[in-house]
């Protein structure tokens, strides 16, 4: 707070600030702007509303990102100014200073109370509805806090809390420490004790700050170097939606998507020896997976060279890696099949090539997203492959973790291995892709990595037999 007792001042990041400005100039064309509201769900196994309440604004009064509101740094902006921030936007590697964050020293999350016929869990088919009813209305960034929250309770004591997050002050690793807070204070608070927190370390305004920095003494040159020339050649290995064999040809991109997932347990005894193969090889899971991935979708689409989507921390401290904000950036990374002789081999060249980048990740998403531009012309790049092992739906805490609502996805496809649950995910639009095939590559995925884990060291294209003996 300022002398005057007037909320503070900050920076934007640079990824909020290129949302927000997509956002005003869909608006200024007509458009309706994209949605990018998170709904969470929690089972709840003890309800203490007044304790619930306060627990979601402990939460929010630690992460000064939930206290923030975004605003114009102009005011009554005319045609002329709109076209005008519209030619930069396209043409900037990084907008600046067209909106400024102003953070509150006390914004209050009103806990809403709801009601279900029936049980309220998950399982009742009047849920998914009711979610999309009570989360239809837009956040309003500039209004502290972008975030609200709801008690949904049905028949047999049943309880479910619900949680409306804005993608402007999360981002997939923020929902785990969100999560995991309100569910610490919770329990602590219902049995009269203190909860069990670290500090908090560093808060999303210093990280916008450093952002800042970092493009005013020129430190991203390096990194805008190193993505021009990883992506200059990746648009004829990006795997894209017609090249697969479950893409459903001729449907239009313009239909709102129907997400639907498909899931393939992998069962304990393949991921104990994934465990274990991973720590005797000194590898990551995310490397053996994304290995998986890239020769099942070799397999498919006769690529030599295979480019999939992923999410990168961009968490470059231990004190940002506590903090709630949006850190994270998609990335595409090509794999060179044809140069691996075997599996070990291409889960070592990947390895290699997480470790570059993440030396470059301290690059904001709109910055990447223009170099992309500049490499590739057109077609969809919506794929994303990824590992997810930060939470467990499940369990029997007082608080439980049950996921997302029904998603409003940006990806078409996206395929990731749920190390906790030790099951292969595939979920997907419907409208674009078939479903048997859908379940054909899950479990052609799930066959990959049974047969890496059980043997690294063999030739990747070995690994086609498990492939068409699921395609038979």
């Amino acid at each position: 707070m300022n002398e005057g007792g007037s909320p503070a001042r900050q920076f934007c990041s640079y990824n909020q600030e290129r949302l927000l400005l997509s956002q005003e100039i869909a608006r200024t064309a007509g458009r309706r702007p994209r949605r990018h509201d998170w709904p969470m769900v929690f089972q709840l196994r003890t309800l203490d509303a007044r304790l619930l309440e306060r627990t979601v604004n402990e939460v929010v009064a630690r992460h000064d990102v939930l206290r923030t509101a975004y605003v114009p740094a102009w005011s009554g902006a005319s045609a002329a100014r709109q076209s005008q921030l519209t030619r930069f936007a396209r043409t900037q590697l990084f907008t600046c200073g067209m909106y400024v964050a102003r953070v509150a020293a006390d914004a209050q999350v009103r806990l809403e109370q709801l009601a279900v016929n029936g049980s309220a869990d998950v399982d009742n088919p009047d849920i998914d509805d009711l979610i999309d009813d009570w989360s239809i209305v837009p956040l309003d960034p500039g209004r502290a806090p972008i975030t609200r929250a709801a008690v949904v309770s049905g028949a047999g004591n049943t309880h479910l809390l619900l949680l409306l997050l804005s993608h402007m002050v999360c981002d997939g690793w923020s929902v785990s420490i969100f999560w995991r807070e309100i569910e610490d204070i919770y329990t602590a608070a219902l049995a009269g004790r203190a909860p069990r927190l670290q500090e908090v370390g560093m808060q999303h305004s210093q990280f916008a700050a450093e952002e800042h920095a970092a493009v005013d003494h020129g430190l991203f040159t390096d990194s805008v170097a190193y993505w021009s020339r990883q992506w200059a050649q990746l648009g004829p290995a990006l795997v894209r939606h017609r090249e697969l064999p479950c893409a459903c040809h001729g449907a239009s991109p313009l239909v709102p998507p129907a997400i639907r997932s498909e899931r393939v347990a992998l069962g304990a005894i393949i991921a104990n020896a994934l465990t274990q193969m991973c720590r005797t090889r000194n590898l990551t899971t995310f490397a053996v997976f994304r290995c998986a991935v890239a020769i099942v979708f070799h397999h498919l689409t006769s690529k030599g060279q295979v480019a999939l989507w992923s999410n990168f921390l961009n968490r470059p401290s231990v004190s940002s890696q506590r903090m709630i904000g949006w850190c994270s950036n998609a990335h595409a990374l090509m794999t060179d099949i044809g140069a691996a002789r075997t599996c070990d081999h291409l889960a070592r060249q990947i390895a290699a090539q997480m470790s570059q980048a993440h030396q470059h990740q301290r690059l904001s998403l709109p910055a990447l997203w223009q170099i992309l531009g500049r490499c590739l012309e057109g077609g969809d790049t919506r794929i994303v492959c990824d590992v997810q092992g930060r939470f467990r739906a499940g369990g029997q805490g007082i608080m439980v973790p049950i996921g997302w609502a029904r998603g409003r996805e940006w990806t078409d496809l996206d395929v990731r291995l749920h190390e906790t649950d030790a099951e292969v995910v595939v979920t997907y639009d419907s409208n674009r892709y078939d479903a048997t095939g859908v379940a054909a590559m899950a479990r052609a995925i799930h066959h990959t990595l049974a047969a890496m884990t059980a043997d690294m060291d063999s030739p990747i294209d070995r690994t086609r037999e498990a492939i068409d003996a699921v395609s038979a």
